[in-house]
């Protein structure tokens, strides 16, 4: 004889099969669960960058508190935005991220540079950074973007 709680245990019984198997995460994503949870939060009050010419280093502390451990970076870059609202590409002195999990913001730091093909056409003023991180989870990939309004300041060429 089926009761209601034999139904939903028999719903969560299966339910968990479906979530622990390779699809279960997209699956259960399509029927409107979302098992996604943030690889990491930013802490923007703790980032700077310094000033410098467009042929010069830059440098970057950034401060994070990640969540997860389970998710592996695939991908991360980084651009410029000059003065004038042109984009450009820049190189990061770094190839990967790394550390635990933790509960407490990580403060880190990096150089990067702009490309030289590109040093004459940047614009000497503020500057904003705009970086994206592409980690793979196990519900899926997932971009994290550098919070906005990074700004610093590309001296003139002497």
């Amino acid at each position: 004889m089926l009761n209601i709680e034999n139904i939903k245990t028999t719903i969560a019984v299966v339910s968990g099969l479906i979530a622990a198997s390779a699809g279960g995460y997209k699956l259960l994503d399509s029927m409107g669960f979302n098992w996604s949870r943030p690889v990491l939060t930013w802490a923007p009050d703790h980032f700077e960058i310094t000033s410098a010419r467009v042929d010069e280093e830059f440098r970057i502390i950034v401060a994070r508190e990640k969540h997860r451990d389970d998710c592996e970076v695939t991908g991360f870059s980084i651009s410029i935005r000059d003065s004038n609202l042109m984009m450009h590409p820049a190189t990061p002195g770094m190839t990967v991220f790394a550390g635990p999990a933790s509960e407490t913001v990580e403060m880190f730091a990096y150089s990067f540079f702009v490309q030289e093909q590109h040093y004459e056409m940047v614009s000497a003023g503020t500057a904003t950074f705009m970086g994206r991180i592409t980690y793979e989870c196990p519900e899926g990939t997932q971009y994290v973007d550098y919070p906005t309004g990074l700004t610093f300041n590309i001296l003139p060429i002497e």
